[in-house]
Formats: C-alpha cells, structure tokens, sequence
C-alpha cells in the first residue's frame, strides 16, 4: 500500500470521528478549489512538519502552481514556517505568481518576527492584511483623515 495511504474497513459510520487535537488527524494535506491548490496544516508544527510543508510545497512550485494558498488555521507553532513560506513566496513572486498565507496567529508570529529577516516580516504583514476586512480597512481609513 502506499505511504500515507491507509485502508479503511466497513462503514464510515462504523469509526468515531477523531478528537480535535488527535495527532492522527494532524498533517499537511493539499486540497483544490479548481485547480488551485492550498496546503492545510494542521496540528502543531514541528521539525517534522515543517520538512513535509517545505516538500509539499517545493512539489507544487516544481510541477508548476503559481498561485499558491497556506492555510495556518487549524495550526500552532506554525511560525516555525517562516522560512518555509518566506523562500516559497520568494519563488512565486519571481515566476509571476503569488502566496497567499491564511489563518495566522497574530500573537505566535509576533514573537518570531523580533529576531526574522525582512522577507518574513513582510509575509507577515500581507497575510494579517489580507484578513483584514475592507470594512474595517475603510473605518482605519476614515479615522486617520478625521485625524488630520
């Protein structure tokens, strides 16, 4: 059988679902909206995850994606990905393409970026603005030229 296959037996029905913090459930999984793709981690991150994101995502850049989604939701620890997503976003942007990181935890990533370079500062900062509502960007806007 293959690697990260598994075989199941009788009725979904017949298996509990498992437990939200279950280390089996946790992992990198790519799925597709169309034909764009994004990478769901989930679970903590470790080294082990980290090398299997790098992976995943250096096979997706190879065989061609150029518009790439992470999504960090179901996560902690992930800013151990810096670097991972910072040279990801890297390659995409030479190519034309894009990364597009969802599901960050603020407060996790902040204490990383004291000691990270520019370039995961940065992928920072796009993907809290991104999930930033235009509601909210347009209610900042207004409050700062109220300012003046």
């Amino acid at each position: 059988m293959a690697h990260g296959v598994h075989a199941r037996s009788g009725s979904p029905a017949d298996e509990p679902a498992p437990p939200p913090h279950d280390t089996a459930a946790a992992g990198v999984l790519v799925e597709y909206s169309g034909d764009r793709p994004s990478v769901v981690v989930t679970g903590q991150v470790d080294r082990a995850k980290v090398t299997e994101v790098s992976g995943t995502v250096r096979g997706l850049v190879t065989v061609g994606v150029r518009v790439l989604t992470v999504d960090l939701t179901a996560s902690w620890d992930s800013a151990a990905l810096l670097p991972v997503l910072a040279r990801t976003r890297a390659e995409l942007a030479d190519d034309g393409g894009s990364l597009q990181v969802v599901g960050v935890a603020l407060p996790e990533f902040l204490a990383a970026l004291s000691d990270a370079p520019l370039d995961e500062v940065f992928l920072v900062h796009d993907a809290v603005r991104g999930e930033v509502s235009s509601e909210t960007r347009q209610a900042i806007s207004g409050r700062r030229r109220a300012a003046w």
